[in-house]
């Protein structure tokens, strides 16, 4: 059986956790100037983003769990490249802040106008390239564990580099569109894994992973 490159895999999962530990930090400065800097506001963000990681985990396990490969590989192809339409993340017109909703739903609808289809498509990535590399049958495809290590790090790069670099130096719509940008990348990259998966037949290793 031919070896698989890992690189695309690595870059798929590193590119998607510093994306979405980046997007957390960057598009709650959307909503200072609108709702303000209250706990109530910051806890309102947190459980979005929470809600939807949880969501992205159970679309994750659906999709590895379909008969076909092939169908699943398509509809994630179209999960993965749905939010281009909706970048880059933007400022929500003055229509959601008539104060006709509760402030906290009013938050939670602007979050999932602004950056819910990105963040969802970004956080089902990690449990399916691990699956995805699992079925190369590559020699220690069975543990594909060591993957974590590419999205710690994208994590913690992500962490780091927005307010010691990103905040600072970029303006909120730059930073925005160079987000944006890098969604872009990650697709391409991406489309790697799942080139391959569609190539090759699917080896017995097991439930996926979960991240």
């Amino acid at each position: 059986m031919t070896k698989v490159s890992y690189l695309p895999f690595v870059g798929s999962i590193f590119l998607s956790a510093f994306l979405l530990f980046l997007i957390q930090p960057l598009v709650t400065q959307f909503l200072l100037p609108l709702f303000g800097g209250s706990p109530a506001v910051w806890n309102t963000a947190l459980v979005f983003f929470q809600v939807v990681l949880l969501l992205g985990y159970v679309y994750a396990h659906l999709i590895s769990s379909l008969g076909s490969r092939r169908m699943a590989l398509l509809i994630h192809l179209g999960v993965l490249a749905a939010p281009l339409a909706l970048l880059p993340p933007a400022r929500p017109g003055s229509a959601f802040l008539s104060g006709v909703l509760h402030p906290s739903v009013t938050v939670l609808v602007v979050l999932a106008l602004m950056v819910g289809a990105p963040f969802f498509a970004l956080s089902t990535n990690s449990s399916l390239i691990q699956h995805w590399w699992a079925q190369t049958g590559n020699p220690g495809a069975e543990d594909p564990y060591w993957l974590y290590g590419a999205s710690n790090l994208g994590s913690l790069l992500a962490l780091l580099s927005y307010p010691i670099l990103v905040a600072p130096l970029l303006a909120l719509d730059t930073q925005a569109a160079y987000w944006s940008v890098g969604y872009g990348v990650f697709l391409l990259v991406t489309l790697g894994p799942m080139a391959l998966g569609a190539r090759r037949k699917a080896v017995d290793r097991g439930p996926p992973v979960q991240a």
